[in-house]
């Protein structure tokens, strides 16, 4: 029977076979030995006696470490750009990065031509002079939509296209949720000689909070009046409202009107369009044919391959591919605006083709 005041220290101890008690102090009785070990422990395998003899306080920090892991021997700390994708290549199912040959989010952005907001979260951006041709649908300036095609889709109190923001995702996954990143957001805008493209990108997903900031600071600050998207009432602007939320930040596009192209096209003839994809629309309804374009379902796969190993062709390929996008987006929402408006059934309305490209689209 031990002291009611025995210590947890001395009791622990105790438990320990092979370990004398300490001669100071009060005393008590129980095995310090192996031999007088319980009985119970004789009969058990050698294993199990063999990890029953370790030091409780050895089980406790093994326990704590995780299971099956020995302690961490001292050694060179891993890269920056290594220690940050550990957990999204282990949740990806991918082997572990390649910390020695991992492409940094700076020589990314040196690469991209992108700039740093620090922190892994880079910005790019793009212009292309206008007038610009899309197949047979060319954004030649903010006149290309006026009051009555902008009404005609829904955005009432606008007089031109230089107030609406063209919006493009390409993210972690398709399934939503919080689980669910946007790892590259690009948004586009109508100006006077230029078509301006802004891709935000996360090299880290550390930075998300960075790159979220920003694109709130450029909306805010600019003469974005509406919202146009592709299908993105119902996934890009829920998305990224869920993002900024979980951060604490606002809405970047709260408060908005929105207008998804994408409602529209259901409520018109489509010349035969089998489907309802952007770039099917983008084939049928305005001739516009891609060429050496990367599906937007290889974008999660690209991002986790950056994370893991630092490859970068495939997201520059993402990268040109959400370009297309909002190209394609700027242009198809002329069609559909003066299509809705019913200026596309007489002859004198419909615009006419541009047949030459400007080098730096030819070049995306």
């Amino acid at each position: 029977m031990r002291s009611p005041a025995e210590p947890l220290a001395r009791r622990l101890d105790r438990l320990r076979p092979g370990h004398a008690p300490a001669a100071a102090g009060p005393s008590w009785s129980g095995p310090a030995t192996q031999a007088e070990a319980p009985a119970d422990r004789q009969g058990l395998p050698e294993a199990i006696r063999a990890r029953l003899s370790i030091p409780l306080a050895e089980r406790l920090a093994r326990l704590s470490r995780g299971p099956g892991r020995r302690p961490a021997t001292a050694g060179p700390a891993a890269p920056p750009a290594c220690r940050g994708t550990a957990g999204a290549t282990a949740a990806a199912g991918l082997p572990p990065p390649a910390c020695g040959s991992a492409v940094d989010a700076d020589r990314l952005a040196g690469l991209l031509g992108a700039r740093s907001l620090g922190g892994g979260a880079l910005r790019l951006e793009h212009s292309l002079p206008l007038p610009l041709a899309y197949g047979h649908a060319p954004i030649s300036g903010p006149g290309c939509l006026l009051a009555p095609q902008l009404e005609a889709i829904g955005l009432h109190g606008l007089t031109d296209a230089g107030a609406l923001c063209f919006i493009d995702t390409e993210t972690s996954g398709l399934a939503g949720g919080t689980g669910t990143v946007a790892f590259i957001v690009g948004t586009a805008r109508i100006g006077a000689r230029a078509l301006h493209l802004t891709q935000w990108i996360l090299a880290s997903p550390s930075a998300e909070r960075t790159l979220l900031e920003d694109l709130l600071r450029d909306v805010l600050h600019s003469a974005c009046g509406a919202l146009v998207s592709y299908n993105g009432r119902a996934f890009d602007a829920p998305l990224l409202a869920t993002r900024a939320a979980l951060h604490g930040l606002a809405d970047p596009f709260g408060g908005r009107a929105h207008a998804d192209i994408l409602h529209w096209l259901r409520r018109l003839p489509r010349e035969g369009c089998p489907d309802l994809r952007l770039a099917s629309v983008e084939r049928h309804c305005l001739g516009a044919q891609r060429t050496d374009d990367q599906p937007g379902s290889a974008a999660p796969q690209a991002w986790r391959n950056w994370l893991s190993r630092g490859a970068t062709a495939e997201l520059q390929g993402v990268l040109r591919h959400n370009r297309l996008d909002l190209i394609g987006l700027a242009a198809l929402c002329a069609w559909v605006g003066h299509r809705a408006a019913g200026l596309f059934g007489s002859a004198p309305h419909r615009p006419q083709r541009i047949s030459v490209l400007p080098r730096c689209y030819s070049e995306f």
